[in-house]
């Protein structure tokens, strides 16, 4: 199966983050599209737009709407005449003032799980899988401006974060309603789950901040690609032993001197977590 993942990062990377004379840009400027409604991302049309104006070959992107996972599948055609898909989950924050992210080790994946593989559903009703990746910015502060600069990239295998394909079935159908509450028997409520895992934008990663990144399975992108520089390894360990590595990639002209560096814990504040003690918000009359 043809993996297209390499051939959109690149194009990001010639697109927004190189400019006439090859240099490699930190901080681009893009510009976004009015808001047009409360659920409306214009960050998510820009994305959408940006590949579609690579000018790939028999790509057909679909994009579902808002309150939808994933944001946007694209399907395009293998080495066999055979169509293939690729699913984007996009996930954009906002930096402070001081170009920080402003979540820290976790981020907000809602009522579904992260995964390297998305299911998504035919006209017919049948389900189909998909390889799934997410699509990570950190934008700077000036959320009320049409332009915006964009402080970190990734383009990530979604394995990296879980890949436990029935986990995340299971959680894309977790929520339910309970009716008949309260004495009157005309409440109900409503659960639920909001799944909070690891944030590849926080700021305390150095393999990552401020920088253009595709993370990725295989490690020989460059045999094919000789635009991608592997600068690091991410070793992953899973609470049952067994191991994995995914692979961080730079363009070339984005690093000084290319290695490959070993990662490792690079999410162990995450799972180091323990629960904490909650209390409920109190009204207080300070008379």
């Amino acid at each position: 199966m043809l993996d297209i993942t390499p051939v959109i990062f690149l194009g990001f990377c010639k697109m927004i983050f190189i400019d006439e004379s090859g240099e490699f840009l930190r901080e681009p400027v893009l510009t976004l599209d009015p808001k047009i409604t409360t659920q409306d991302d214009p960050f998510d049309r820009w994305v959408v737009r940006t590949i579609e104006q690579m000018g790939l070959p028999d790509l057909k992107v679909f994009s579902a709407g808002p309150l939808t996972h994933p944001d946007t599948v694209l399907r395009y055609k293998s080495e066999n005449g055979e169509y293939s898909y690729l699913g984007l989950e996009i996930k954009k924050l906002n930096a402070d003032a001081r170009g920080n992210d402003p979540r820290g080790m976790t981020l907000d994946y809602n009522s579904t799980i992260p995964c390297g593989t998305f299911r998504v559903y035919k006209s017919s009703g049948e389900h189909l899988d998909v390889k799934g990746y997410y699509f990570y910015a950190l934008l700077d502060h000036l959320v009320d401006q049409l332009e915006r600069r964009i402080y970190t990239f990734v383009l990530c295998d979604g394995d990296l974060l879980n890949d436990d394909v029935e986990l995340y079935v299971r959680s894309k159908t977790a929520n339910i309603s309970e009716y008949g509450h309260g004495p009157y028997g005309e409440g109900s409520i409503r659960k639920r789950a909001m799944y909070l895992y690891p944030n590849p934008l926080n700021s305390k990663i150095p393999e990552l901040a401020r920088q253009v990144s595709l993370i990725h399975a295989s490690p020989n992108l460059e045999m094919t690609y000789p635009e991608l520089v592997l600068t690091h390894t991410i070793n992953r360990k899973k609470t049952d032993g067994t191991e994995g590595r995914f692979h961080i990639y730079k363009h070339a002209s984005a690093i000084d001197k290319p290695a490959n560096v070993p990662v490792i814990g690079m999410f162990i504040e995450c799972a180091e977590r323990g629960p904490k003690k909650r209390s409920a918000y109190k009204f207080v009359l300070r008379e």
